[in-house]
């Protein structure tokens, strides 16, 4: 290079720096998006750092089996029903799901009790129906609503073994007291 001459500008330069820009550009993708079929040894190897992204895949199934039991509601108690889910992820992959363009969900509104969802507030006192998405105790569902039965479980596509797999969607109706007085016992951090 010519003293006073930025080596970027050079030939050399240009050559390494879109090589560099390149090798940037697939090292991201393919860390970012799903590049790898879902299952694969690829995909167990990117989420072995982080097992937290597998949480991330078999949405697409879990929304479709939760607008299914919500599409069997009766229609006097559709307005009265709301998604109690479990914990943080269900809550907030349903909450986006049943906002988005993409997504032709019918979902009721969403709530939650775990962690930072409870500070959203309590469901309107108008809500004495839920679907309830994930593994709460019995008891303290059997305390909450008069009748709770189970419409169907979360399945994951092939090779993905993440926390919601099984978990369990039940049609509870009768809440058996105010929102204002169930919903300290909600709370569940963690």
């Amino acid at each position: 290079a010519e003293p006073g001459r930025d080596w970027a500008g050079t030939r050399r330069g240009q050559v390494v720096g879109g090589l560099w820009v390149a090798v940037s550009i697939g090292v991201t993708a393919r860390r970012a998006r799903p590049v790898v079929p879902v299952g694969s040894a690829g995909y167990k190897i990117g989420i072995g750092p982080n097992p937290d992204m597998g949480e991330t895949v078999g949405w697409d199934s879990y929304i479709h089996t939760l607008s299914t039991v919500a599409a069997a509601i009766p229609a006097g108690q559709a307005s009265h029903t709301i998604v109690l889910a479990r914990n943080y992820g269900e809550a907030g992959a349903l909450y986006l799901a049943g906002r988005g363009d993409h997504c032709a969900a019918e979902l009721p509104p969403v709530h939650s009790g775990n962690n930072a969802f409870w500070y959203r507030g309590p469901p309107p006192e108008s809500a004495t129906d839920a679907i309830v998405v994930g593994e709460f105790p019995a008891a303290q569902l059997h305390a909450w609503y008069t009748t709770c039965t189970l419409r169907a479980r979360l399945h994951s596509p092939p090779g993905v073994e993440n926390d919601e797999a099984g978990e369990p969607v039940s049609w509870c109706t009768g809440r058996t007291s105010s929102w204002t007085r169930l919903w300290p016992h909600v709370k569940r951090l963690g």
